[in-house]
């Protein structure tokens, strides 16, 4: 895909993947739910995880991750992130 904005939204459980490139990258996670977007480039991300949830994609700019829960976020080596974090969960940005 090649998108201005790319957003994924799961409640419950679920997974998604995506390729391509996208300028805004927006994922919100309520339960247990797995966004795989190594292979998608963005130049900015919106993470928000209640509960237990994956995001991988590769960001080349600012990221704002919001995570209550146990969950996983790596948004690769070029990212600059503002993390607001209360559980056992990683998050993984910039270099």
């Amino acid at each position: 895909m090649q998108v201005d904005a790319a957003k994924f939204s799961i409640a419950g459980s679920g997974t998604a993947r995506a390729s391509g490139t996208a300028r805004d990258l927006n994922v919100e996670i309520a339960g247990s739910g797995d966004v795989d977007g190594t292979r998608l480039q963005a130049k900015s991300a919106k993470v928000e995880i209640a509960g237990l949830g994956s995001v991988r994609a590769v960001v080349d700019g600012p990221a704002k991750v919001d995570m209550m829960g146990s969950g996983d976020v790596d948004l690769g080596p070029r990212s600059r992130c503002t993390i607001s974090k209360m559980g056992t969960g990683s998050v993984r940005c910039g270099s």
